[in-house]
């Protein structure tokens, strides 16, 4: 028997279940990355408080990575077979670096390097124009509610 959304919205216990059971048919094993990736944090800025990080105790200074220390890892780590590059580590809003679309670009240009993307609370996405970010050369963003 079929639900519609809304007998669902009603019943979220049901909600659930039929969540867990879907979660469940599609698990399968974990298998190890098939190629290495490489994760760089381009800043370590940020205004949230999420609950899994620890941005409150950090005791560094906030600010951006620099854009020749961004290329100079980018372009070894193409020297060496490149890969999907993580602009996100756990402390840093991505989208507070103003450098984002232009350190996008310039790790797009290099062919092996693949699946460029970011995890954001996409609390700061009006600090770019959304064409210039989704041509950028951006392959994923994840958007996470862990406030």
């Amino acid at each position: 028997m079929r639900r519609s959304t809304s007998s669902i919205i009603r019943n979220p216990r049901a909600a659930i279940k039929a969540g867990l059971r879907y979660a469940k048919a599609l698990a399968r094993p974990m298998r190890p990355a098939l190629q290495p990736s490489l994760s760089i944090e381009t800043t370590n800025v940020c205004n949230s408080n999420c609950v899994f990080c620890p941005n409150e105790s950090m005791e560094r200074p906030r600010k951006p990575l620099e854009q020749k220390t961004f290329e100079d890892a980018v372009a070894q780590y193409s020297r060496m077979g490149g890969g999907p590059l993580d602009l996100t580590t756990v402390i840093g809003e991505p989208l507070l670096d103003k450098d984002l679309l232009q350190r996008i670009a310039y790790a797009h240009q290099f062919p092996n390097v693949l699946q460029i993307g970011f995890l954001t609370t996409l609390q700061h996405l009006d600090r770019f124009p959304i064409d210039r970010l989704v041509l950028s050369g951006l392959s994923w963003m994840t958007v996470s509610t862990a406030l």
